[in-house]
Protein backbone atom coordinates (compact mmCIF):
# COMPACT_ATOMS: atom_id res chain seq x y z
CA UNK A 1 0.00 0.00 0.00
CA UNK A 2 1.32 3.42 -0.92
CA UNK A 3 1.87 6.06 1.75
CA UNK A 4 -0.74 8.82 1.49
CA UNK A 5 1.12 11.54 3.32
CA UNK A 6 4.69 10.96 2.21
CA UNK A 7 6.54 12.60 -0.66
CA UNK A 8 9.71 11.54 -2.43
CA UNK A 9 12.32 13.73 -4.11
CA UNK A 10 14.61 12.74 -6.97
CA UNK A 11 17.43 15.23 -7.55
CA UNK A 12 19.13 14.94 -10.93
CA UNK A 13 22.62 16.32 -11.42
CA UNK A 14 26.05 14.78 -11.86
CA UNK A 15 27.56 18.06 -10.64
CA UNK A 16 26.12 17.34 -7.18
CA UNK A 17 27.60 13.85 -7.04
CA UNK A 18 30.94 15.25 -8.21
CA UNK A 19 30.94 17.72 -5.32
CA UNK A 20 30.88 20.86 -7.45
CA UNK A 21 27.66 22.25 -5.96
CA UNK A 22 25.60 21.66 -2.81
CA UNK A 23 22.14 20.11 -2.84
CA UNK A 24 19.72 22.64 -1.27
CA UNK A 25 16.31 21.65 -2.55
CA UNK A 26 15.75 18.71 -0.22
CA UNK A 27 15.88 20.76 2.97
CA UNK A 28 13.52 23.37 1.54
CA UNK A 29 11.02 20.78 0.34
CA UNK A 30 11.12 19.09 3.74
CA UNK A 31 10.06 22.32 5.46
CA UNK A 32 7.26 22.94 2.96
CA UNK A 33 5.98 19.38 3.30
CA UNK A 34 5.84 19.73 7.05
CA UNK A 35 3.81 22.93 6.78
CA UNK A 36 1.35 21.15 4.51
CA UNK A 37 0.96 18.18 6.85
CA UNK A 38 3.10 15.87 4.71
CA UNK A 39 6.50 14.30 5.22
CA UNK A 40 9.45 14.15 2.88
CA UNK A 41 10.39 10.51 3.38
CA UNK A 42 12.94 9.87 0.60
CA UNK A 43 15.59 11.98 -1.13
CA UNK A 44 17.56 10.35 -3.95
CA UNK A 45 20.39 12.05 -5.86
CA UNK A 46 21.23 10.61 -9.26
CA UNK A 47 23.51 11.56 -12.12
CA UNK A 48 22.51 12.68 -15.61
CA UNK A 49 21.73 9.19 -16.84
CA UNK A 50 18.38 8.16 -18.36
CA UNK A 51 18.45 4.59 -17.08
CA UNK A 52 19.34 5.61 -13.52
CA UNK A 53 16.69 8.33 -13.38
CA UNK A 54 13.96 6.00 -14.63
CA UNK A 55 15.01 3.23 -12.24
CA UNK A 56 14.94 5.46 -9.14
CA UNK A 57 11.63 7.11 -10.05
CA UNK A 58 10.09 3.70 -10.68
CA UNK A 59 11.37 2.42 -7.33
CA UNK A 60 9.91 5.36 -5.40
CA UNK A 61 6.64 5.19 -7.33
CA UNK A 62 6.10 1.68 -5.99
CA UNK A 63 5.82 3.12 -2.46
CA UNK A 64 4.76 6.78 -2.76
CA UNK A 65 1.87 8.62 -4.36
CA UNK A 66 3.70 11.91 -4.97
CA UNK A 67 7.24 12.31 -6.32
CA UNK A 68 9.01 15.59 -7.04
CA UNK A 69 11.75 15.44 -9.67
CA UNK A 70 14.14 18.36 -10.07
CA UNK A 71 17.14 18.99 -12.28
CA UNK A 72 18.07 17.92 -15.78
CA UNK A 73 15.20 19.87 -17.37
CA UNK A 74 17.31 22.29 -19.40
CA UNK A 75 17.93 22.32 -23.12
CA UNK A 76 21.47 20.95 -23.47
CA UNK A 77 22.58 17.44 -24.36
CA UNK A 78 23.22 16.40 -20.75
CA UNK A 79 19.69 17.36 -19.61
CA UNK A 80 18.00 13.97 -19.93
CA UNK A 81 15.18 14.04 -17.36
CA UNK A 82 12.44 14.52 -19.98
CA UNK A 83 13.75 11.62 -22.07
CA UNK A 84 14.06 9.38 -19.02
CA UNK A 85 10.44 10.00 -17.97
CA UNK A 86 9.19 9.59 -21.54
CA UNK A 87 10.92 6.22 -21.78
CA UNK A 88 9.66 5.10 -18.36
CA UNK A 89 6.03 6.09 -18.97
CA UNK A 90 6.01 5.08 -22.67
CA UNK A 91 4.86 8.60 -23.54
CA UNK A 92 6.69 10.19 -26.49
CA UNK A 93 8.16 13.66 -26.22
CA UNK A 94 5.92 16.18 -27.97
CA UNK A 95 5.34 19.91 -28.18
CA UNK A 96 1.94 21.58 -28.34
CA UNK A 97 0.71 25.09 -28.94
CA UNK A 98 0.35 25.57 -25.22
CA UNK A 99 3.89 24.40 -24.39
CA UNK A 100 5.34 26.53 -27.19
CA UNK A 101 3.48 29.59 -25.93
CA UNK A 102 4.60 28.98 -22.34
CA UNK A 103 8.21 28.49 -23.42
CA UNK A 104 8.13 31.62 -25.60
CA UNK A 105 6.63 33.65 -22.74
CA UNK A 106 9.38 32.44 -20.41
CA UNK A 107 12.09 33.64 -22.78
CA UNK A 108 10.38 36.94 -23.59
CA UNK A 109 9.93 37.76 -19.93
CA UNK A 110 13.66 37.35 -19.34
CA UNK A 111 14.60 39.16 -22.54
CA UNK A 112 16.50 36.18 -23.91
CA UNK A 113 16.84 34.81 -27.42
CA UNK A 114 14.21 32.36 -28.63
CA UNK A 115 16.76 29.91 -30.05
CA UNK A 116 15.84 27.19 -27.55
CA UNK A 117 12.05 27.66 -27.59
CA UNK A 118 11.51 24.54 -29.68
CA UNK A 119 13.58 22.39 -27.32
CA UNK A 120 12.06 24.00 -24.21
CA UNK A 121 8.52 23.21 -25.38
CA UNK A 122 9.08 19.43 -25.60
CA UNK A 123 7.72 17.38 -22.69
CA UNK A 124 6.20 13.86 -22.36
CA UNK A 125 2.81 13.45 -24.01
CA UNK A 126 -0.10 13.73 -21.57
CA UNK A 127 1.76 15.96 -19.12
CA UNK A 128 0.11 19.13 -17.81
CA UNK A 129 2.50 22.08 -18.38
CA UNK A 130 2.89 25.24 -16.32
CA UNK A 131 4.79 28.43 -16.91
CA UNK A 132 8.02 29.23 -15.10
CA UNK A 133 7.84 32.64 -13.44
CA UNK A 134 11.59 32.71 -12.76
CA UNK A 135 13.47 30.71 -15.42
CA UNK A 136 13.01 29.22 -18.88
CA UNK A 137 12.42 25.50 -18.28
CA UNK A 138 8.82 24.33 -18.32
CA UNK A 139 7.24 22.89 -15.19
CA UNK A 140 4.80 20.03 -15.58
CA UNK A 141 2.98 17.30 -13.73
CA UNK A 142 2.59 13.79 -15.07
CA UNK A 143 0.39 10.96 -13.88
CA UNK A 144 1.96 7.52 -14.06
CA UNK A 145 -0.07 4.60 -12.76
CA UNK A 146 -1.14 5.67 -9.24
CA UNK A 147 1.67 8.19 -8.74
CA UNK A 148 1.77 11.92 -9.47
CA UNK A 149 5.09 13.26 -10.75
CA UNK A 150 5.94 16.95 -10.47
CA UNK A 151 8.92 17.87 -12.66
CA UNK A 152 10.76 21.08 -11.74
CA UNK A 153 14.00 22.90 -12.55
CA UNK A 154 16.92 22.15 -10.25
CA UNK A 155 18.06 25.76 -9.77
CA UNK A 156 17.17 26.50 -6.10
CA UNK A 157 15.44 29.83 -6.82
CA UNK A 158 13.28 28.34 -9.57
CA UNK A 159 12.64 25.22 -7.52
CA UNK A 160 11.37 27.15 -4.50
CA UNK A 161 9.01 29.34 -6.49
CA UNK A 162 7.65 26.33 -8.38
CA UNK A 163 7.09 24.38 -5.16
CA UNK A 164 5.14 27.26 -3.65
CA UNK A 165 3.00 27.62 -6.76
CA UNK A 166 2.30 24.02 -7.75
CA UNK A 167 2.86 21.50 -4.94
CA UNK A 168 -0.53 22.10 -3.31
CA UNK A 169 -2.24 21.17 -6.58
CA UNK A 170 -0.96 17.61 -6.21
CA UNK A 171 -2.30 17.18 -2.69
CA UNK A 172 -5.73 15.61 -2.54
CA UNK A 173 -8.07 17.12 0.04
CA UNK A 174 -9.76 13.75 0.43
CA UNK A 175 -6.71 12.11 1.97
CA UNK A 176 -6.90 11.54 5.70
CA UNK A 177 -4.15 11.88 8.23
CA UNK A 178 -1.30 14.36 8.34
CA UNK A 179 2.14 14.86 9.81
CA UNK A 180 2.82 17.74 12.15
CA UNK A 181 5.65 18.60 14.51
CA UNK A 182 5.88 20.16 17.94
CA UNK A 183 9.12 22.03 18.57
CA UNK A 184 10.54 22.99 21.97
CA UNK A 185 13.41 25.45 21.63
CA UNK A 186 15.87 25.77 24.50
CA UNK A 187 18.98 27.89 25.03
CA UNK A 188 22.13 28.00 27.17
CA UNK A 189 21.83 24.34 28.06
CA UNK A 190 23.60 21.41 26.38
CA UNK A 191 22.13 18.15 25.14
CA UNK A 192 24.05 16.23 27.78
CA UNK A 193 22.67 18.40 30.55
CA UNK A 194 19.10 18.11 29.25
CA UNK A 195 18.92 14.36 28.80
CA UNK A 196 21.32 13.20 31.52
CA UNK A 197 20.64 15.64 34.36
CA UNK A 198 17.67 17.96 33.97
CA UNK A 199 15.00 15.71 32.45
CA UNK A 200 16.27 12.16 31.78
CA UNK A 201 12.68 10.92 31.90
CA UNK A 202 11.40 13.36 29.28
CA UNK A 203 12.58 11.52 26.14
CA UNK A 204 10.57 8.32 26.80
CA UNK A 205 7.60 10.46 27.86
CA UNK A 206 7.68 12.44 24.61
CA UNK A 207 8.19 9.24 22.60
CA UNK A 208 4.67 8.22 23.60
CA UNK A 209 3.41 11.00 21.32
CA UNK A 210 5.68 10.50 18.31
CA UNK A 211 9.23 10.40 16.98
CA UNK A 212 11.59 12.57 19.06
CA UNK A 213 14.75 14.24 17.76
CA UNK A 214 17.27 16.50 19.49
CA UNK A 215 18.93 19.14 17.29
CA UNK A 216 21.82 21.10 18.85
CA UNK A 217 22.72 24.57 17.59
CA UNK A 218 24.88 27.46 18.77
CA UNK A 219 23.99 28.06 22.44
CA UNK A 220 20.69 26.26 21.86
CA UNK A 221 19.00 22.88 21.47
CA UNK A 222 15.77 22.28 19.58
CA UNK A 223 13.64 19.30 20.60
CA UNK A 224 11.23 18.20 17.87
CA UNK A 225 8.40 15.67 18.19
CA UNK A 226 6.97 14.44 14.89
CA UNK A 227 3.29 13.51 15.19
CA UNK A 228 0.94 11.49 13.02
CA UNK A 229 -2.53 12.95 13.59
CA UNK A 230 -5.89 12.82 11.85
CA UNK A 231 -6.86 16.50 11.98
CA UNK A 232 -5.69 19.94 13.03
CA UNK A 233 -7.92 19.75 16.08
CA UNK A 234 -6.24 16.58 17.30
CA UNK A 235 -2.84 18.14 16.59
CA UNK A 236 -3.65 21.17 18.74
CA UNK A 237 -4.82 18.93 21.56
CA UNK A 238 -1.67 16.79 21.47
CA UNK A 239 0.49 19.92 21.31
CA UNK A 240 -1.19 21.34 24.41
CA UNK A 241 -0.57 18.09 26.27
CA UNK A 242 3.11 18.02 25.28
CA UNK A 243 3.73 21.63 26.30
CA UNK A 244 1.91 21.08 29.60
CA UNK A 245 4.16 18.12 30.35
CA UNK A 246 7.32 20.07 29.51
CA UNK A 247 6.11 23.08 31.49
CA UNK A 248 6.05 20.91 34.62
CA UNK A 249 9.75 19.97 34.31
CA UNK A 250 13.04 21.69 35.11
CA UNK A 251 13.60 22.24 31.40
CA UNK A 252 10.90 24.88 31.04
CA UNK A 253 12.98 27.85 32.34
CA UNK A 254 15.37 27.21 29.44
CA UNK A 255 12.61 27.19 26.80
CA UNK A 256 12.44 30.43 24.83
CA UNK A 257 10.05 29.48 21.99
CA UNK A 258 7.70 26.74 20.83
CA UNK A 259 7.40 27.68 17.15
CA UNK A 260 9.59 27.33 14.06
CA UNK A 261 9.84 31.09 13.58
CA UNK A 262 13.47 32.20 13.48
CA UNK A 263 14.94 34.28 16.27
CA UNK A 264 15.66 37.13 13.85
CA UNK A 265 12.07 37.14 12.61
CA UNK A 266 10.71 37.14 16.16
CA UNK A 267 12.92 40.10 17.07
CA UNK A 268 11.82 42.09 14.04
CA UNK A 269 8.18 41.40 14.85
CA UNK A 270 8.64 42.46 18.48
CA UNK A 271 10.53 45.61 17.52
CA UNK A 272 7.85 46.58 15.04
CA UNK A 273 5.00 45.83 17.46
CA UNK A 274 6.63 47.87 20.23
CA UNK A 275 7.49 50.70 17.83
CA UNK A 276 11.19 50.53 18.61
CA UNK A 277 14.28 50.90 16.47
CA UNK A 278 17.53 49.08 17.08
CA UNK A 279 20.86 50.86 16.76
CA UNK A 280 23.94 48.66 16.60
CA UNK A 281 27.20 50.11 17.91
CA UNK A 282 29.86 47.49 17.55
CA UNK A 283 33.08 46.61 15.87
CA UNK A 284 32.40 47.24 12.18
CA UNK A 285 32.85 43.59 11.17
CA UNK A 286 30.56 42.26 13.89
CA UNK A 287 28.01 45.04 13.46
CA UNK A 288 27.71 44.34 9.76
CA UNK A 289 27.24 40.62 10.36
CA UNK A 290 24.64 41.04 13.11
CA UNK A 291 22.89 43.86 11.29
CA UNK A 292 22.45 41.72 8.20
CA UNK A 293 20.69 39.06 10.27
CA UNK A 294 18.11 41.54 11.49
CA UNK A 295 17.96 43.48 8.26
CA UNK A 296 17.16 40.40 6.19
CA UNK A 297 14.05 39.79 8.31
CA UNK A 298 12.85 43.39 8.60
CA UNK A 299 11.46 43.93 5.11
CA UNK A 300 7.87 43.49 6.21
CA UNK A 301 8.19 45.78 9.22
CA UNK A 302 8.16 49.39 8.07
CA UNK A 303 8.73 50.78 11.54
CA UNK A 304 11.93 48.83 12.08
CA UNK A 305 15.12 50.60 11.07
CA UNK A 306 18.71 49.56 11.61
CA UNK A 307 21.84 51.69 11.57
CA UNK A 308 25.34 50.26 11.75
CA UNK A 309 28.11 52.28 13.32
CA UNK A 310 31.62 50.87 13.10
CA UNK A 311 33.89 51.29 16.09
CA UNK A 312 37.66 51.54 16.22
CA UNK A 313 37.71 49.38 19.34
CA UNK A 314 39.59 46.14 18.84
CA UNK A 315 37.40 43.06 19.12
CA UNK A 316 39.90 41.26 21.33
CA UNK A 317 39.90 44.18 23.79
CA UNK A 318 36.16 44.30 24.31
CA UNK A 319 35.16 43.66 27.94
CA UNK A 320 32.88 40.85 29.00
CA UNK A 321 29.96 43.23 28.69
CA UNK A 322 31.19 44.27 25.26
CA UNK A 323 27.72 44.31 23.75
CA UNK A 324 27.02 47.66 22.13
CA UNK A 325 23.31 47.62 21.44
CA UNK A 326 20.98 50.41 22.45
CA UNK A 327 17.23 50.64 22.00
CA UNK A 328 15.61 53.88 20.94
CA UNK A 329 12.44 54.08 23.00
CA UNK A 330 9.44 56.38 22.67
CA UNK A 331 10.62 58.11 25.83
CA UNK A 332 14.25 59.34 25.53
CA UNK A 333 14.65 59.24 29.32
CA UNK A 334 14.51 55.44 29.30
CA UNK A 335 17.47 54.95 26.95
CA UNK A 336 20.33 55.08 29.52
CA UNK A 337 18.53 52.63 31.79
CA UNK A 338 17.85 50.26 28.87
CA UNK A 339 21.47 50.47 27.71
CA UNK A 340 22.78 49.67 31.18
CA UNK A 341 20.38 46.77 31.53
CA UNK A 342 21.41 45.43 28.14
CA UNK A 343 25.10 45.53 29.07
CA UNK A 344 24.39 43.70 32.32
CA UNK A 345 22.40 41.03 30.52
CA UNK A 346 25.12 40.65 27.91
CA UNK A 347 27.82 40.14 30.49
CA UNK A 348 25.75 37.60 32.41
CA UNK A 349 24.81 35.60 29.33
CA UNK A 350 28.36 35.59 28.02
CA UNK A 351 29.64 34.26 31.31
CA UNK A 352 27.00 31.53 31.25
CA UNK A 353 28.10 30.52 27.79
CA UNK A 354 31.81 30.48 28.76
CA UNK A 355 32.64 33.08 26.15
CA UNK A 356 34.37 35.94 28.02
CA UNK A 357 35.11 38.08 24.97
CA UNK A 358 33.99 38.34 21.40
CA UNK A 359 36.46 37.06 18.85
CA UNK A 360 36.15 37.09 15.11
CA UNK A 361 36.29 33.32 14.95
CA UNK A 362 33.35 33.20 17.37
CA UNK A 363 31.23 35.59 15.32
CA UNK A 364 28.28 33.25 14.86
CA UNK A 365 28.22 32.54 18.58
CA UNK A 366 28.52 36.24 19.39
CA UNK A 367 25.67 37.09 17.04
CA UNK A 368 23.43 34.44 18.56
CA UNK A 369 24.16 35.63 22.10
CA UNK A 370 23.51 39.23 21.11
CA UNK A 371 20.17 38.32 19.55
CA UNK A 372 19.17 36.43 22.69
CA UNK A 373 20.06 39.49 24.77
CA UNK A 374 17.82 41.61 22.60
CA UNK A 375 15.08 38.98 22.85
CA UNK A 376 15.27 39.07 26.67
CA UNK A 377 14.98 42.82 26.68
CA UNK A 378 11.93 42.88 24.42
CA UNK A 379 10.05 40.07 26.15
CA UNK A 380 10.48 41.19 29.76
CA UNK A 381 9.56 44.36 31.62
CA UNK A 382 12.54 46.62 32.34
CA UNK A 383 13.49 46.75 35.99
CA UNK A 384 13.23 50.17 37.66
Amino acid sequence: MKANREIGLVVVGSEILDGHIHELNGAYLGRICQNLGFRLSRVVIVGDNEVTIAREVRRLAAELRIIVICGGTGHTADDVTHRALAHMTHCPLVSTRRTEKLARDNYMRLGRTHAYVTEAAVIPKGATPFGNSVGTSLIYKLRWRATSLLVLPGVPVEFRVAIQEHLKELISVQETGMFRSVVIRTRFVSEELIWNTLVPELWPALSDYGQVSSLPDIAAVDIRIRLAVTSLQSYREVRRNILARVRATKLWPHVWATTDETLESILCRLLAAQKKSVYLRWDAHLATSLGSLLGSCSRNHERLTARLEGSSTSVDKLPKSGLRISIKMTSPDSRPRIQAQMRDRAGRLLRQANSPIFRRRDMRRANKLALFCLFDLLTSSPKP
